[in-house]
């Protein structure tokens, strides 16, 4: 569940932001990654009881990306969700 409302975040994120961010994020893997991870993020700290800090991902990214590139992206995320990041799923009902 965790994984699909990060992929759903990812997926309403990219129909929502503008044509620039939009290219940013598709022209280059590494930078859809990072914006994957940072939807998983948020997806972890609204729907699991525990959570793990940005400090982990980056540290499980083998030092891809640093924890203020995934906090920086995080915040980019819900701004352009308007913080619209609890969506219904199936298990809720």
């Amino acid at each position: 569940e965790t994984a699909a409302i990060a992929m759903e975040l990812v997926d309403r994120f990219l129909s929502s932001c503008s044509h620039k961010t939009l290219q940013y994020y598709l022209v280059k893997r590494e930078r859809f990654q990072l914006l994957a991870v940072a939807a998983y993020y948020v997806s972890v700290k609204t729907t699991e009881k525990v959570t793990c800090g940005s400090d982990l991902l980056a540290l499980v990214s083998c030092g891809t990306y640093t924890k203020e590139e995934i906090e920086r992206t995080e915040r980019e995320l819900l701004i352009v969700l308007r913080w619209r990041i609890n969506p219904p799923t199936v298990l809720q009902f």
